[in-house]
């Protein structure tokens, strides 16, 4: 993920079953001597940001992100589990009362890029309601 990334990534559009793909970049880069990632990119309209760091006391990833021109921002934290990064927050499924996470996972990780699945995922595990997906390719 870090370094300058060519995304395509597919949303899911709010209250349709509707998917819309588009492009992105994704530039990375560590400081806090390696324990931190800030990553920045632009879909569109929108421009983003993460705060990536490290807690290596309890050897997890604390992943706050920032989006505008509609502000918007999440604290998400996890840890590699196999070959994956898993990331969760708890969040209510849109529009109603059920509990569950958001949970983003880091896939296909390589040298060349990564991929990633954004999925709304009910506490007993149940419903599974993917609503993003990014295919990067490393640049530089």
């Amino acid at each position: 993920m870090v370094g300058r990334n060519d995304c395509i990534d597919s949303r899911r559009q709010p209250g349709s079953n509707e998917w819309v793909d588009g492009t992105r970049d994704w530039d990375a880069r560590y400081f806090m001597n390696g324990f931190g990632i800030v990553d920045t990119g632009r879909s569109g309209p929108a421009s983003n940001g993460n705060v990536r760091v490290f807690d290596a006391a309890t050897g997890k990833w604390h992943v706050t992100f920032y989006s505008m021109p509609t502000y918007s921002s999440g604290v998400w934290k996890g840890c590699k589990t196999g070959d994956d990064i898993v990331l969760e927050k708890p969040q209510k499924a849109l529009g109603t009362t059920f509990v569950g996470v958001s949970r983003l996972t880091f896939h296909n990780i390589r040298e060349e890029g990564f991929d990633s699945k954004g999925e709304w995922v009910s506490d007993n595990g149940l419903v599974v309601f993917p609503f993003w997906t990014i295919s990067c390719r490393k640049l530089s």
